[in-house]
């Protein structure tokens, strides 16, 4: 009978942590793209999956094509997009780079957000361009975000992209006074490419995602630090890590209370 009776307590102990972990596991955990605005698996019932949306572990775009880790969407050409330029910019201004168009893969409105190259399952892989997983569902970014999310191609009353950071000379490593650089912009050498960031939490100089980070990207046939969509958005950081990032609306690296943000970059 003693050993009936501890053989019931135990088992209750373990359904007890049974529950208990499968409770956490369906909690949305802050900072991760689960729960997130950018997991549309909530919107349809086509898939489950959050991250097919955006990548595939097969058939994803070429390389050649884009930069963006094992792409699972259209892309939109880099040469229809007008970015913001003045006459007090006095750095160069490329086409836009990948993590750029990867981002407006959506945020140009021209094709439904569930539009992938290659289906969760067996469903079929459509190349370059791709098909939605479920017409009737989600649709355009539009339609959701209204415009606020729908930036469309041109991009000029938008923050610039597709710009060298602060007029950097790559002779002498200089920038616009303007801009945060000397111990704000840091730089090193990762797997053979020079990549640049600019710390935000004032500690090792270390790139992390609460950091603003720089792309490379060769101007002529020099690598030069690029400010791009990533650089200052996360798509992954979902809702709230590190210093304040990640709110639920716009994935931003840290939290712009008191401009930090902008200031991170520029010295006003």
């Amino acid at each position: 009978m003693r050993h009936l009776v501890r053989m019931v307590a135990t088992l209750g102990v373990i359904l007890g942590l049974t529950s208990l972990f499968g409770a956490v596991a369906q909690a949305q955990t802050p900072g991760l793209i689960a729960g997130s605005p950018h997991d549309l698996s909530g919107l349809t019932t086509a898939t489950d999956e959050v991250c097919v949306f955006c990548h595939t572990p097969h058939q994803a775009q070429s390389q050649s094509a884009i930069e963006a880790p094992l792409w699972n969407k259209g892309i939109p050409n880099a040469a229809t997009f007008t970015t913001y330029d003045s006459t007090t910019i006095d750095g160069t201004i490329l086409t836009l780079g990948s993590v750029s168009i990867a981002c407006l893969s959506c945020h140009d409105g021209s094709q439904a957000m569930d539009v992938v190259i290659n289906a969760p399952g067996s469903r079929g892989v459509v190349p370059t361009v791709g098909a939605e997983l479920d017409a009737l569902a989600i649709g355009a970014i539009g339609t959701i975000t209204g415009t606020a999310g729908d930036l469309g191609t041109d991009l000029t009353n938008d923050h610039p992209i597709g710009v060298q950071y602060g007029g950097f000379d790559p002779g002498t490593g200089q920038i616009d006074p303007d801009f945060a650089g000397g111990a704000n912009l840091q730089t090193a050498n990762i797997n053979g490419q020079d990549v640049w960031w600019l710390n935000t939490t004032g500690g090792p100089a270390t790139r992390d995602k609460n950091d603003v980070i720089l792309y490379t990207r060769l101007n002529g046939a020099t690598p030069e630090p690029f400010v791009e969509c990533g650089s200052c958005h996360d798509p992954h950081q979902g809702a709230g890590v590190g210093t304040g990032a990640g709110t639920a609306v716009n994935f931003m690296r840290i939290a712009n209370t008191s401009s930090d943000l902008c200031l991170t970059c520029h010295v006003k």
